[in-house]
C-alpha cells in the first residue's frame, strides 16, 4: 500500500513537471517566434515559367519580389507623352503591350523627360547625368534581352538599351558605401519610402522587389543578411530604382493579376516577358 501510494506522488510530481516544460515550451517557442517575426505569406510560380514570386514579411516591412530564372526577356518601356497628366498606369499599360511582369523604371524631371542616361535600342535619348549624387548607377539590356546591373554609370553607354539609376545598395556582396557615407543633398531620400529594387545574386537568378516605406539600409541589410527568404544562396548587386509614390508592379498571374499601384504616372517601366 505504501508502495503504491509512492509511485502514485511520483507520477504526479512528474506529471506536474512535465506540464510546466510543456508551458515554458511554448512560452520559448512565442519568445523566438516574436524575435524573427519573418514569413512567406504567399509563394507561386510566375507565369510563363519565368520564376517565382513571393510575399515576404520581414519585421515590419512588406517586399513584393520576383525571382527571375533565365528564361526572361526584358525591356524597357517609355511613355510616348511629356505631360504626365496623359501617361498611363502600368495597369492601363497591360491591356495594350504584351509583358508579363512590369514595374516602374527610373527617375523622371519635372518636364516628365529620363532623368540622366536613357538609351533605347541603341538609340541615345538622353545623355549621362555625370555629376548627379544620387543617379550613381545604370541597368542595361544587352541585344539578347539580358538585363545588366552596373554599379559605375558609365558603364551602360554601349547598351542596346540602358537607364541611369541608382544608388547602389550591394556591390560585390557587401553593403555599398553610399549608405555609410550618403551625399549631403540626398540624406532626406535615405529615409522611409516605398521603394523597387532590382538585384542579382551569384546563381545568375534576378531578384525585382517592390516594397511598402523602408529606408535603404534596413532594405540593404535585408538582401545581405537574407538572401534564402528571395530563394537564393547570395546577392552580389542591388540597386534602387525610382520609389516613392513612382513604385508600382504588376504581375499577369492567370487566375488574377498582382498590382502594386504606383500612386503617381511614370515615365519608364520594366517589362519581362
Amino acid at each position: 500500500m505504501i508502495f503504491t501510494k509512492k509511485i502514485c506522488y511520483f507520477i504526479r510530481s512528474w506529471s506536474i513537471v512535465t506540464l510546466f516544460l510543456l508551458i515554458v515550451s511554448i512560452h520559448c517557442q512565442s519568445t523566438l517566434a516574436a524575435d524573427m517575426p519573418t514569413s512567406i505569406i504567399e509563394q507561386s510560380p510566375l507565369p510563363g515559367q519565368l520564376g517565382t514570386y513571393r510575399h515576404i514579411q520581414f519585421r515590419d516591412t512588406d517586399l513584393y519580389a520576383t525571382t527571375l530564372n533565365s528564361n526572361y526577356h526584358a525591356d524597357i518601356y517609355q511613355q510616348d507623352t511629356d505631360i504626365q497628366s496623359l501617361a498611363k498606369s502600368i495597369r492601363q499599360l497591360s491591356l495594350t503591350q504584351d509583358f508579363l511582369i512590369a514595374t516602374n523604371g527610373g527617375y523622371y524631371t519635372p518636364q516628365f523627360q529620363p532623368a540622366g542616361l536613357f538609351i533605347y535600342q541603341n538609340r541615345i535619348l538622353h545623355h549621362l547625368a555625370k555629376k548627379d549624387p544620387l543617379l550613381t548607377a545604370c541597368i542595361g539590356i544587352n541585344k539578347n534581352k539580358k538585363l545588366f546591373l552596373a554599379t559605375r554609370r558609365e558603364n551602360c553607354l554601349h547598351a542596346f538599351s540602358a537607364m541611369q539609376v541608382g544608388p547602389v545598395l550591394i556591390q560585390d556582396g557587401d553593403l555599398s558605401h553610399y549608405l555609410s557615407k550618403p551625399h549631403p543633398k540626398v540624406k532626406e531620400f535615405l529615409s522611409a519610402h516605398h521603394r523597387t529594387i532590382i538585384a542579382l545574386s551569384t546563381d545568375h537568378q534576378l531578384i525585382v522587389i517592390a516594397t511598402s516605406p523602408t529606408t535603404l539600409l534596413n532594405l540593404a541589410m535585408i538582401l545581405k543578411e537574407q538572401p534564402v527568404l528571395f530563394g537564393v544562396k547570395k546577392i552580389t548587386t542591388a540597386i534602387n530604382l525610382d520609389g516613392g509614390s513612382s513604385t508600382g508592379m504588376y504581375i499577369r498571374f492567370n487566375n488574377a493579376p498582382f498590382y502594386f499601384p504606383e500612386q503617381k504616372n511614370v515615365k519608364t517601366f520594366l517589362f519581362f516577358r
